[in-house]
């Protein structure tokens, strides 16, 4: 290599090293900005929703989800004919980061700015109430108990609040928590019966409210816990509401199928929904549990014959110029 060649060589890798090194100086100055404001902000928060609510441009911290999420609450009361809920939203966040811990992450300001949509429900004064939990989560559903509640309400159902487009759910929960009949539930998206509502109260804490929904339509049905525990965890656990009488219907033909390997259940609903999107009209009228789990069987066995073995090809990795190593 010439010493002209080598010369321009090390002038460009000195102006790669002098560019990467001015770049890290700018991430570590904009690193040391947010760090300084990050101490300011975890000390006193309630100065940033202040100044998110006089719309003082706070988007370069947006990396801080607490900054963005109150930005972004605020931002959906920005029209004239909010500005009261703009107003109450500012109060609100702000009471409740000085007297709890709730104002803690994105989901519990989502659950917050959730209540104050639906403030004219309110039963009582939010400036009023005070936290007896530590935790944040426990504060937030004595929050709204405290708001909406007059009689328990199942612990799932507190979930409602985190939800961030249709908000049904909050509509269920003033419901029961007012008292009223669970069969008068508004824009139920399933058949539903006394029963059911009898065992939708009682559903786990752990599940999600449509996963609750499905295990005490399962447990109205007939089915024992494990069976429903199964059926909230397959696909029609967690599926988009549709064709609900054909499912109810197959969920019926499971309970009184009797005794099989709840392993198959499955399988034996990935072939029905695979039966009904190659034949609309697919029914189960006539069938059985056991004429089911056989059909799924011969099916699932075609599938894996036309599919073929799912295999990898080891990955060959070629060494060399490696010395060998006296033991």
């Amino acid at each position: 290599m010439t010493r002209d060649k080598q010369s321009k060589m090390s002038k460009a890798s000195k102006k790669r090293r002098e560019k990467e090194t001015r770049s890290k100086l700018d991430r570590q100055k904009v690193c040391e900005e947010m760090l300084l404001y990050s101490k300011k902000r975890f000390k006193k928060f309630d100065e940033v929703i202040l100044q998110l609510y006089n719309d003082e441009d706070l988007s370069v911290y947006f990396s801080d989800r607490r900054i963005w999420k109150v930005n972004n609450c605020f931002c959906k009361f920005s029209s004239n004919a909010k500005l009261s809920d703009r107003i109450v939203l500012k109060d609100v966040l702000i009471y409740l980061e000085k007297n709890s811990s709730i104002i803690l992450n994105e989901d519990y300001i989502q659950a917050v700015f959730n209540m104050v949509l639906f403030r004219a429900y309110w039963r009582k004064d939010i400036f009023k109430w005070k936290r007896l939990s530590n935790r944040s989560e426990k504060q937030l559903n004595e929050l709204a108990f405290y708001l909406f509640c007059e009689y328990n309400v199942p612990e799932f159902l507190y979930k409602a609040f985190y939800e961030k487009k249709d908000r049904l759910h909050i509509i269920w929960f003033m419901h029961i928590g007012t008292g009223r009949r669970m069969r008068e539930l508004a824009k139920m998206p399933i058949p539903f019966t006394q029963k059911m509502a009898h065992y939708f109260l009682q559903a786990p804490a752990t599940f999600s409210i449509t996963e609750a929904l499905r295990w005490a339509q399962v447990k109205g049905l007939g089915g024992d816990d494990r069976l429903a525990e199964r059926f909230v965890y397959s696909w029609i656990g967690n599926k988009s509401y549709g064709d609900e009488f054909f499912w109810e219907a197959f969920i019926r033909l499971v309970v009184s199928g009797g005794m099989f390997s709840y392993d198959k259940l499955t399988e034996i609903i990935d072939y029905v929904r695979q039966a009904k999107a190659i034949n609309r009209d697919y029914g189960l009228k006539g069938r059985t549990l056991q004429s089911l789990t056989r059909q799924s069987n011969e099916w699932h066995k075609k599938d894996v014959l036309i599919k073929g073995p799912q295999t990898w090809n080891p990955c060959v990795l070629k060494v060399t110029n490696l010395k060998k190593r006296k033991i």
